[in-house]
């Protein structure tokens, strides 16, 4: 019974039962067997009688008597830290595929809080598409730059996939908050590429059932693919180095005070860790603006002054040139449109094939530009 209730008995374990009957040559027996198990459990109860004849007892009329005996075995974890990475892409609204999501992993957290004592399961649920949305309180605690603080989603290094670990002193780059589907002018931006909903971020390490569920029900679908991001931050919440991290969060009540000692050490004994994933599909393409755009003025410069309808509104920065570009009539300039301005000079420009280098030039006025 031993044998069959270790949690790390990989055989079945009403199979290894019988067997140990069968290598000790028992027969003639009724046996009966039964199997709880869950993440962190496992209990395994038989009965099993045999008739044995009597030696006194036949004179009386009674030729055999019942054996029995019962016998029950359980090995259980006392903790257990679980990181829930759910994908939220766009695919996952079709076909009733966030539904049937959204049934598994209320099941699965009712299941699992219902089956351990108050507080010996945490759960963080890691919401994912193109991205991870961090949150905004959870962002806090770590070392990320703040070219913008309207959304909260962290690009990860290649290197940074080599270790679970995520320190909250590591320099982390922020994605940028844009839309890169959609070319009209909203402000705010109505379809960030991270989303800033804080029902759809990051929730660390919860034991209550009911703030679970809530942020489960709240998901909505939408965006790309990025499960590594989500496996990343899964990760990072059963690291023992966001144990610092954790303490911040009791300190400000946004984690229950009795996760104090989380996340436990990966040798120790009376905690088991896991990640469960739940996705449709491979991940997709990932995107952000080009680091040099993320701060300081764009190349873009409106005037001010003039109206909506009218078509001299903006110009064009060039570096390469330094010099600005007006669209409206194809000139170019020292100053932005708008401002006192040397004299406006009307360029003409045309790609020209030169045969002798064998290559094409872009001419502007007689004077050639690569």
């Amino acid at each position: 019974m031993l044998a069959a209730a270790a949690l790390n008995q990989s055989l079945d374990a009403e199979d290894v039962v019988r067997d140990y009957f069968a290598k000790s040559g028992l027969t003639d027996f009724t046996l009966t067997i039964d199997v709880e198990q869950g993440i962190n459990f496992k209990t395994v109860t038989a009965s099993v009688s045999s008739d044995v004849d009597s030696m006194f007892l036949n004179m009386v009329g009674i030729d055999s008597m019942s054996a029995v005996a019962d016998s029950i075995a359980e090995e259980k974890i006392q903790y257990v830290e679980i990181a829930l990475v759910l994908d939220i892409s766009g695919s996952m609204g079709s076909y009733s595929r966030l539904t049937n999501l959204k049934v598994a992993a209320k099941e699965f957290v009712e299941t699992l809080l219902g089956a351990s004592d108050p507080g010996r399961v945490s759960i963080s649920i890691i919401p994912y598409n193109a991205n991870v949305n961090v949150g905004s309180r959870l962002i806090q605690e770590y070392n990320v730059s703040t070219a913008q603080t309207t959304s909260n989603c962290v690009i990860f290094d290649d290197a940074d996939y080599e270790t679970a670990a995520l320190s909250s002193s590591q320099s982390l780059d922020r994605l940028a908050h844009f839309d890169i589907s959609t070319s009209s002018g909203y402000s705010p931006i109505q379809y960030p590429w991270c989303q800033t909903s804080e029902d759809l971020s990051i929730l660390p390490m919860s034991i209550s059932e009911t703030a679970l569920d809530a942020r489960i029900d709240g998901l909505s679908a939408g965006g790309n693919t990025a499960a590594d991001i989500g496996m990343k931050w899964a990760a990072a919440f059963l690291d023992p180095e966001n144990s610092s991290v954790v303490a911040n969060l009791i300190a400000t009540g946004d984690i229950d005070s009795g996760l104090s000692d989380r996340p436990a050490a990966y040798d120790d004994a009376d905690t088991i860790k896991a990640v469960i994933l739940l996705t449709d599909g491979q991940n997709t393409s990932q995107y952000d603006i080009q680091s040099d755009r993320k701060s300081g003025y764009s190349n873009i410069w409106l005037d001010s002054s003039a109206s909506s309808d009218e078509t001299d509104k903006y110009s064009v920065y060039v570096p390469e040139y330094d010099e600005y570009y007006y669209p409206h009539n194809g000139s170019w300039t020292d100053d932005p449109l708008g401002q006192s301005t040397t004299t406006t000079t009307e360029t003409k420009c045309k790609w020209k094939w030169k045969k002798k280098k064998g290559v094409w030039k872009w001419k502007c006025n007689g004077n050639a530009r690569t």
